[in-house]
Order: structure tokens, then sequence, then C-alpha cells
């Protein structure tokens, strides 16, 4: 019972990190809106993650809610995929840590050898992603249909200049995924499962790449699927 209680409370320290982080996000362009509010919406936009039939419902919800604090249209719905990318490469960055533990193990199916390969080439995508207003040819930032990618991107970029709010955003994405990679880990001890944190750590990401995959009803059944085939 005690570790079913301190797991539900890092979890919930995990959201409350994850709704400070949009905070954050939202404060480096505009006045930072109440915690307390987005701490509320943030709980909404999981339920709906789960509860619409898309994966980003909930983002698009709490994008519509950020236009109340006086975001456009257009920074609303980004602080919400920024928000929701930084949470992901905070996963992938441990994944990709924790790759040197499990090399061995991954290297024996062709599954590992996909989730090997996939951690890196999707922190190397983030990474061209961020990049792509300092590095884009010119004549190719003005294509039509290149056009919401650079201005996103350009977006993402401006809030990773600030320094300063960089590593405080930063800061709550791990403390955000802890949350669920730690209660994850608990629950799997308290089972008298063989599974170690590494191993966690490197399926969690692979997990979230494949349930974003549009192939089922906001994820379901896609993730448990292949959280169960990671881990077998």
């Amino acid at each position: 019972p005690e570790a079913f209680a301190f797991s539900i409370c890092w979890f919930w320290l995990g959201i409350a990190t994850g709704a400070k982080r949009w905070q954050e996000i939202i404060a480096c362009h505009f006045q930072k809106p109440p915690f307390s509010e987005l701490w509320r919406q943030t709980l909404i936009g999981s339920f709906l993650n789960q509860c619409l039939p898309s994966s980003v419902g909930g983002d698009v919800y709490r994008g519509y809610i950020a236009k109340r604090y006086g975001l456009s249209t257009e920074w609303a719905i980004s602080s919400t995929l920024i928000d929701r990318l930084y949470g992901l490469m905070s996963l992938i960055i441990l994944g990709i840590l924790a790759l040197p533990f499990e090399l061995m193990t991954l290297s024996q199916s062709y599954l590992g050898l996909a989730m090997m390969v996939c951690l890196p080439a999707t922190l190397f995508g983030f990474i061209l992603l961020t990049l792509l207003p300092k590095y884009l040819p010119l004549p190719l930032k003005t294509l039509s249909f290149l056009k919401p990618l650079t201005v996103f991107s350009q977006r993402l970029y401006s809030t990773l200049n600030q320094k300063n709010v960089t590593f405080s955003i930063l800061f709550y994405s791990f403390i955000t995924a802890s949350g669920l990679l730690i209660p994850l880990y608990i629950i799997a001890a308290t089972m008298n499962l063989s599974l170690t944190f590494s191993q966690i750590l490197v399926t969690i990401p692979f997990v979230f790449l494949v349930s974003v995959l549009p192939f089922s009803f906001a994820g379901w059944g896609l993730r448990e699927s292949a959280m169960v085939a990671a881990l077998g």
C-alpha cells in the first residue's frame, strides 16, 4: 500500500510539473498565467487525450484555453505542441542514456534493434526541427507547404534560445517524465516482475512514439501491445 501511495503521489507531481513547464513556455513571450489554472487545464487535457479519438485531443483543448491569456491562435497551438515536444524529448534523452545498459538484450531481436535506431533518430529529428529556421535556405522558407513548419520551428527555437528559461523547462520536463517512469517501476517491483529501470527508460519513449500512430482510438490497444512486445 505504501508503494502504491507513493506511486500515485509521484504521478501527480509529474502532472504538476508538466503544468509548470507549460506555464514557463507561455511566459517566454507572454504574461505568465496562474499555475493553479494551468494545472487544472492540464488535468482536463490529459483526460481528453485518453477519451477523444486522438492522442492530441487534449492538446487542442489546452490550445483553446491558452487563448484566454492573450495568446494568438497560432501561439496558443504552438505552446501546447512545444510543451508536448519537450515532454517527449525528455523521455527520449533518458531512453538514449539507458541504451548502453540494454545493448545486449536489445540486439537479440528486430524490435530491440528498432528501438536502438528509433530513439536516436527521433532526437536527431528534434534537433533538425529546432535548427530549421537557422539553416534552411531562404528559397525553401518561402515554399507554402513548408511555411507552417518553419514558423513553428522559429517559435521552438526562440523558446530554446532563452537560456534562463530553457533550463527551467528542461528541469520540469525530466521531473514530469519521472512521474511516469518511477511509478511504473515501483508497480513492476511490487508485482515481482523482473524489469530493470533501464528497461523501462528505453521502452516507454518507444511506446509513446508507437502510440501516436493513427491506427487506433487514442492509442488504445496499440500502446499496450507495444509495451507488452517491448518488455516481453
